[in-house]
């Protein structure tokens, strides 16, 4: 799921590579380039999961900014994830 205010995503049942007993969590505002999460929307929320058949819970985008650079990532019913200029 995304975390608009905190610029934050966490993969449930996914490990961190760092630390495997902790689920995977980034922090895009905590990095040597930060950005900020603009938007996240799937379906009327901000979460987002894959069936075992990579078919998403619901089509929708988020959109990342760092700086003056805004990019979109949209993730199509299909699956198909695509960043978008």
């Amino acid at each position: 799921s995304f975390t608009i205010g905190s610029n934050s995503y966490a993969a449930a049942g996914v490990p961190d590579l760092d630390q495997p007993s902790q689920t995977l969590y980034a922090d895009l505002g905590d990095t040597a380039y930060p950005a900020v999460i603009a938007s996240a929307a799937f379906g009327g929320g901000s979460s987002l999961s894959f069936n075992m058949y990579g078919a998403p819970s619901a089509a929708g985008t988020v959109v990342v900014q760092a700086g003056d650079y805004v990019r979109t990532v949209e993730v199509a019913s299909t699956g198909a994830i695509s960043v978008l200029p």
